[in-house]
């Protein structure tokens, strides 16, 4: 009793607290000996002993010792850090390599594709209705199934060639009679204007009881020569065919991606537009768009561009564009023209005349072929015209009105403000009629033609003014149109 006394006197006191801390701490150590009182009862320190044991004991189930936390070396992690992945790296390696293998092996089999290319021949040829001859045949399995056909030849003088056929079957038709495609490429089809019915015809090849068919042929790397000339950008095509056969929709990209005409079907008809940079026109005249837009509607004898916005030489050209094939080739349509640097857009045009300044005109113009690439060779325009603040580089104004008594051929360069008329081309006859020039005290008009032959012929009244007396004269223009003279 007197023990037990001693010992709650000793609670309340604050050595004892500091003795229960430590008494705790010992206890989570496992090192509790050192802090019993030899006079408290020993029956009752063995049932708190094990009790601490039984703590510790689940403690030690569930998470590991500080001792042994804080005793775990840094050198032991990182000889996991780099062993793992070592003894790893081994394994994966050749796995990796392994499966490279096998997807070089599946990507090409010409091999033990070529015992099927006469087989294959035989089905284009029945296909195209024209004799077709394969060089080389092989697989591709990855990344899916594909057939390629190398080094084409087509038509009876094999005058029709292709770097490649590539067929992408459906899976599930591979071993029918009539194999479904999911695409068919052409790779490198080199054709001229003579062939371009022939391929055509290629497009409907699976209305008839065909073996390969499809409603998805890519063109790839294509080439059209028109009258053996390159005159349409080398391109890339991708066209979706109805059940019948004909183009659905198709999308057309010039090799430099600078180009895009895009085809969609609407009825009986064609819905086409054409954005452009940079373009050159492939017919007629050289001209540099900066940016073409146009919008049309096309059918089996005409295309009617009722929409043509393009900027270049500085200015803005509108207008409208029909062309007509169904017996000689033939083009109708009118442009607006609005401030055109007429010192680099002149001379793609003609070398008749020599000027600079800025255009503005508007105009008609039809023409007429046998043939598309000579189709705006000869055109005939009819034109009013605008043009400020330039020169005229035929005829010196001021020097021949000084030199026309002596009868002298002059010529040189006039100046003016504004210089207006009107142009008519035919039959490669150049007309300029009505012309009004005005540059300060000088005011000119007239008329100046230009036959086939480039002799020159016309007639400017001119007028000087001065602050004491007004000049007038006449003056007769003659000469050759690339070095006119007046007098």
């Amino acid at each position: 009793a007197k023990a037990k006394a001693e010992a709650e006197t000793d609670k309340t006191s604050p050595q004892s607290h500091f003795e229960d801390d430590q008494y705790e701490d010992a206890r989570f150590f496992g090192d509790d000996e050192e802090f019993i009182d030899d006079e408290i009862d020993q029956a009752v320190v063995a049932k708190e002993i094990e009790e601490i044991g039984s703590i510790v004991a689940k403690n030690d189930e569930l998470l590991p010792s500080y001792k042994t936390r804080r005793t775990i070396p840094i050198g032991r992690w990182l000889h996991y850090l780099i062993t793992i992945p070592a003894r790893l790296l081994v394994p994966v390696s050749i796995s990796c390599f392994a499966l490279l293998l096998i997807a070089l092996i599946l990507t090409s089999l010409p091999i033990f594709m070529s015992p099927f290319i006469e087989p294959m021949q035989k089905v284009l040829s029945a296909d195209l209705g024209e004799p077709v001859t394969i060089k080389k045949m092989r697989a591709s399995l990855l990344p899916q199934p594909v057939l390629i056909l190398d080094d084409i030849s087509v038509g009876k003088l094999s005058d029709l060639h292709l770097k490649s056929i590539q067929i992408t079957p459906e899976i599930l038709t591979v071993f029918d009679d009539v194999i479904q495609a999911e695409q068919i490429e052409l790779v490198g089809l080199s054709a001229n204007d003579h062939h371009l019915n022939r391929v055509s015809a290629w497009l409907r090849a699976h209305l008839t009881e065909n073996k390969i068919k499809t409603d998805q042929i890519i063109l790839s790397n294509t080439s059209v020569l028109l009258d053996d000339k390159q005159v349409v950008p080398i391109f890339n095509a991708s066209l979706v065919l109805n059940d019948h056969g004909d183009v659905k929709s198709a999308m057309l990209v010039s090799e430099d991606k600078e180009s895009t005409v895009n085809i969609l079907k609407a009825d009986n008809s064609y819905q086409i537009s054409v954005s452009a940079k940079k373009l050159t026109l492939p017919f007629g005249a050289p001209l540099i768009m900066t940016r073409l837009e146009a919008t049309g509607i096309a059918n089996d004898n005409e295309i009617n561009f009722d929409k043509i916005e393009s900027y270049a030489y500085s200015g803005t050209l509108q207008g409208k564009l029909k062309v007509n094939w169904s017996n000689n080739w033939t083009a109708v349509g009118n442009l607006t023209l609005t401030q055109i640097d007429l010192q680099p857009f002149l001379p793609t045009l003609t070398s008749i005349a020599s000027a600079n300044g800025y255009l503005s005109s508007t105009m008609t113009f039809s023409s007429q072929s046998s043939a598309i690439t000579t189709l705006l060779d000869k055109p005939e325009i009819n034109a009013q015209f605008d043009v400020g603040r330039g020169e005229i580089k035929w005829i010196d104004a001021v020097r021949a009105i000084q030199q026309g008594k002596k009868n002298m051929a002059v010529g040189g360069i006039t100046a003016f403000d504004n210089l207006k008329g009107q142009f008519i081309l035919k039959d490669a006859v150049y007309q300029y009629k009505q012309l009004v020039l005005n540059a300060g005290n000088l005011q000119a008009a007239g008329d100046i033609t230009v036959l086939a032959n480039q002799d020159v012929e016309g007639t400017i009244r001119v007028k000087l003014s001065t602050k004491s007396r007004q000049i007038r004269s006449n003056l007769n223009v003659s000469g050759k149109a690339s070095s006119p003279i007046s007098k």
